[in-house]
């Protein structure tokens, strides 16, 4: 027998892709994975602790066991996989702050016609609701929330794979430009004692990082600043970005460029966080995230060359990009 893939089978479970993600979402949001922490439980079991229909949550574990998330141990009983742990509220690494955000009811609103952005460019957001990705995302608190926890998450698995393979000891003061609640700056700080913060972001978004910064003892080291990176950025000796510039397109990621190269002396760096496209048929995560760039913020996704002439036009030099066990790799530039 052909060990092949059948290429029909293949088309169909792309074709029903929005299934698994309508699934994901609501065993997530029922915490099954929390439930089956302790062993194998019966979809009876399940079904009552979480006030749901017996017959469909079976039926839709038994899809998502297909896929290799939750295990169907014996009949009708379920039991975690590594899928499925990393589902839990309660590990090192918990995907289930992610995995409530990109597969909520906003993205499928978004996502349901793809063909008017195909057609003008348009983010497809802006196309269902007429207001920009961050504008929808900001102005309704339990989506905001949803996403500032996705978001934290994200920064938490990615930065301890930075800081091993990445050395920020050379820096005096580094600002953190739309750094959030702080997870990325307050990471590396506690990392390298001399150094000094700065935490850049809205007004809004930077009143939730003072807990965080005081919890970590390190409001004498860090200062937060608020503004618009597309008019100005605090002055720093280097800064750091986590998946900020993927989210505009050349010509707005180069105004943040800029802003961040007027402050720098010589030698100074741009340190992102972002994916690196690999060429070709080459699977890569980041190539699904550049879908979701286009579908809501309007960014994109980059390769090494596309980097180098962003920042050359910027007045930087790409130096050096340097991989990690993360998605997101370092790409440093330096002050021409």
């Amino acid at each position: 027998m052909s060990n092949q893939p059948n290429p029909v089978e293949i088309t169909m479970q792309l074709a029903t892709g929005y299934m698994a993600s309508a699934s994901m979402n609501a065993v997530t949001r029922l915490k099954i994975a929390d439930l089956l922490a302790q062993g194998p439980k019966s979809v009876a079991e399940l079904a009552a602790a979480t006030s749901v229909n017996e017959d469909i949550l079976y039926r839709v574990l038994r899809a998502l066991a297909s896929a290799g998330v939750f295990v169907e141990s014996a009949p009708r009983i379920f039991a975690n996989t590594p899928s499925s742990e990393v589902l839990r509220t309660d590990v090192p690494g918990s995907m289930w702050p992610m995995i409530l955000w990109m597969c909520d009811p906003l993205h499928f609103d978004v996502y349901r016609d793809m063909m008017p952005t195909l057609k003008d460019g348009k983010p497809g957001i802006e196309h269902v609701f007429k207001k920009p990705a961050f504008d929808i995302i900001f102005s309704n608190e339990e989506v905001a929330q949803v996403f500032n926890n996705a978001m934290t998450t994200f920064s938490a698995m990615v930065i301890p794979a930075v800081l091993e393979t990445y050395d920020f000891g050379d820096t005096g003061t580094l600002a953190d430009i739309a750094g959030g609640h702080g997870f990325v700056l307050t990471a590396i700080l506690k990392k390298y004692p001399q150094m000094k913060g700065i935490l850049f972001d809205l007004d809004h978004v930077v009143v939730g990082a003072r807990q965080r910064i005081d919890e970590m003892n390190l409001a004498d080291r860090v200062e937060l600043v608020s503004g618009d990176f597309f008019q100005s950025v605090p002055a720093a000796d280097s800064y750091v970005m986590k998946h900020i510039i993927h989210d505009w397109d050349d010509e707005k990621a180069l105004t943040i460029l800029k802003n961040c190269a007027k402050h720098l002396k010589p030698g100074g760096k741009v340190i992102l966080n972002e994916a690196v496209l690999s060429p070709g048929n080459e699977p890569n995560l980041g190539k699904w995230i550049d879908i979701e760039m286009f579908m809501m913020p309007g960014g994109r996704e980059r390769t090494e060359e596309e980097f180098r002439d962003l920042f050359a036009k910027a007045g930087l030099q790409l130096t050096r990009i340097v991989p990690n066990k993360s998605p997101l790799w370092v790409v440093e530039a330096q002050k021409v």
